[in-house]
């Protein structure tokens, strides 16, 4: 027979672990990246030709103010190449992850280059503290008008980050843009016309 006693414990004792496991599971707190959308642009002359976007597609600059670690429980490594801007549908987010359309930061170091500004660079943020990298993410987004700068500056774009799950993990990772109620910017077909 089981006595009364450690049959009123056990609620206590499921009430504990799962505490202990949602400290656990927050112990890794959050990062936040603050960032703003420059403009759009659909090319520019760089050492060795001209680099453009294809027809329907505009380069979307963003400028990373801020990544703000002093939340987090745990160390951060920010890789700029897990950056990215989600076009999916609706329909397609509501779906299997597979069918969803991410569009990825360029690493082409030609387009800094040409505009005289600094690539974002990878870094790891110590627990509890913010850094300053004033650099700069491009991603090249698909648009429905053939002149992509046109219909890009024209839309405001939101920033995601592929935070890494398995092995080494990341704190959870939240957004601010600093310039979110802009919505629309001078449309500028050659990068290196943009007001940085």
């Amino acid at each position: 027979m089981i006595s009364r006693q450690i049959l009123l414990s056990l609620p206590l004792l499921a009430a504990a672990t799962f505490a202990l496991s949602a400290c656990d599971a927050g112990r890794g707190g959050t990062a936040t990246i603050s960032y703003r959308q420059v403009g759009a642009c659909n090319g520019y002359d760089a050492a060795g030709g001209r680099v453009a976007t294809r027809q329907n597609e505009a380069f979307i600059v963003f400028k990373i103010e801020a990544v703000d670690n002093s939340q987090a429980g745990i160390d951060f490594t920010f890789v700029p190449a897990r950056l990215y801007v989600d076009q999916s549908t609706e329909q397609q987010k509501a779906e299997w992850i597979g069918n969803r359309i991410h569009r990825t930061l360029s690493n082409d170091p030609r387009f800094s280059q040409s505009l005289g500004v600094v690539s974002i660079a990878p870094v790891t943020v110590p627990q509890g503290q913010k850094i300053e990298p004033k650099g700069y993410a491009v991603v090249a987004v698909a648009t429905a008008k053939p002149n992509g700068a046109e219909e890009a500056s024209q839309t405001s774009y939101e920033l995601l980050y592929d935070s890494q799950s398995v092995g080494a993990k990341d704190p959870a990772i939240v957004f601010n843009k600093t310039n979110a109620s802009q919505t629309t910017w001078p449309q500028t077909d050659d990068c290196k016309a943009i007001k940085l």
